[in-house]
């Protein structure tokens, strides 16, 4: 199946018709929000899907879906229910970039959300917690684009998040700080797609 998220539901196409997904208020199986912006495949064929209303896993074997909502009474929910970005570590760890909840990482065996939030008093915490993109390279660097405070990369191990500022080499002042996407191609080059600072 090709699978395609849309502003009105989650769309499915075997070649010759679409199936759509909606959300149905009525049906807590269904998916959460109508309003799609990412999908990942897990190694077990499971979908995961963003919505502008809380994370959803498609699970293929029984045709239903689970959401993971945030809980203000339960600090291992979901930190926010916008999600912007989706990403699988080696490790099998569910990545999410939120709209102002900063990068969550999903223990998908314990079924725990770990947060890493934005402080002010912690230079090498996450630079902003509006998360716009999450992508692990080839030799297994997190990287983090945000919104309002451009490109990060962040440190499994230490906990940590170092800043990579891109200054404009004429007038020496910081651009790009607005990250929308990130790649990598053959050559181990990442690319960074901006939002009105080009690529």
């Amino acid at each position: 199946f090709m699978w395609m998220g849309s502003r009105n539901g989650l769309n499915r196409y075997d070649g010759y018709k679409f199936l759509i997904y909606r959300c149905d208020p009525k049906n807590g199986n269904s998916i959460s929000n109508n309003m799609i912006t990412d999908l990942v495949e897990d190694r077990h064929g499971n979908i995961w899907i963003a919505t502008q209303n809380g994370l959803n896993r498609y699970e293929r074997n029984k045709g239903t879906f689970i959401r993971y909502m945030h809980d203000d009474k339960n600090p291992n929910s979901i930190s926010n229910n916008v999600i912007n970005r989706l990403t699988f570590d080696l490790d099998g760890n569910l990545w999410i970039g939120t709209q102002d909840g900063g990068l969550d990482c999903f223990d998908v065996k314990k079924k725990i959300f770990r947060h890493h939030l934005h402080s002010g008093a912690n230079a090498n915490s996450i630079a902003d917690n509006n998360v716009r993109a999450v992508f692990e390279d080839s030799q297994h660097n997190l990287w983090v684009g945000t919104a309002f405070a451009g490109l990060s990369i962040y440190n499994k191990i230490s906990n940590t998040c170092s800043k990579f500022p891109d200054k404009d080499p004429v007038t020496k002042t910081i651009v790009g700080n607005n990250v929308t996407c990130i790649i990598e191609n053959n050559k181990d080059q990442l690319w960074i797609g901006t939002q009105e600072d080009g690529l």
